[in-house]
């Protein structure tokens, strides 16, 4: 919604290696700031940050669509249609989303930052097949239930596994062959694996894509979407 949480930090207090504190920002110590807002252990110790904060907003709303592989057809119809939503560059930012598959099917989650009205609005639902329902909520329920999301995929258990990760720009569409392909070889191979796996689509751009290339050490301004397979054992 607000881009990204570096782009937020407007100054540091740091301890460099000759033991001295110094304040870094964009008019002091420039270089330093760049480097802390890219890989700060190893330029010092930061014992305070200076940050540009924000209102939550008063609504959220939160959607979920799942759909079954019985229904594969519908699947590449649902993905085909969020990936030119995410690839719009007039996307509103308040709508963050992710395509999933999963052993069960696809999960299509989406979390708006404002009322209802403003996403009716918005066009976004009308542009996702079969529109998407909302479920509304506060700002604290939201945190909370991206953070028990997460734990869907994340755990305090050692376990051996196999990850692969790919950044999408806008032109870098998958076709529908490519995605027919994918849905195909997904279904069949999770009739015979015995692990456990997810893959994810994680729109993102809006207003992290804003800051010029350059600005920071952050080098995915120009991506609209990120990919993510994991495969993993729990044995």
């Amino acid at each position: 919604m607000w881009g990204a949480t570096l782009d937020h930090v407007l100054e540091v207090e740091v301890v460099i290696a000759n033991g001295s504190v110094v304040t870094a920002n964009e008019r002091s110590y420039e270089d330093l700031f760049f480097a802390i807002r890219g890989a700060g252990a190893v330029f010092g110790i930061v014992t305070e940050f200076k940050m540009r904060t924000h209102r939550k907003p008063p609504v959220t709303l939160h959607f979920a669509k799942r759909t079954s592989y019985t229904q594969r057809e519908q699947i590449i119809e649902e993905f085909l249609s969020w990936q030119n939503l995410t690839a719009d560059p007039d996307l509103d930012p308040r709508f963050g989303t992710e395509f999933a598959l999963e052993p069960q099917g696809s999960k299509l989650t989406g979390t708006w930052f404002g009322t209802e009205e403003d996403f009716q609005n918005s066009g976004i639902s009308e542009r996702t097949p079969g529109g998407l329902r909302a479920i509304e909520s506060n700002w604290i329920e939201t945190a909370r239930w991206q953070w028990e999301n997460a734990q869907l995929y994340l755990a305090d258990v050692p376990t051996e596994f196999f990850s692969r990760s790919l950044g999408f720009r806008k032109q870098d569409h998958l076709s529908r062959n490519a995605t027919e392909n994918l849905v195909r070889r997904v279904e069949k191979d999770n009739k015979r694996i015995d692990f456990n796996w997810f893959i994810i689509f994680d729109a993102t751009g809006g207003e992290v894509a804003k800051p010029d290339m350059d600005s920071t050490a952050y080098a995915h301004r120009d991506k609209v979407r990120f990919y993510q397979s994991y495969g993993y054992s729990l044995r």
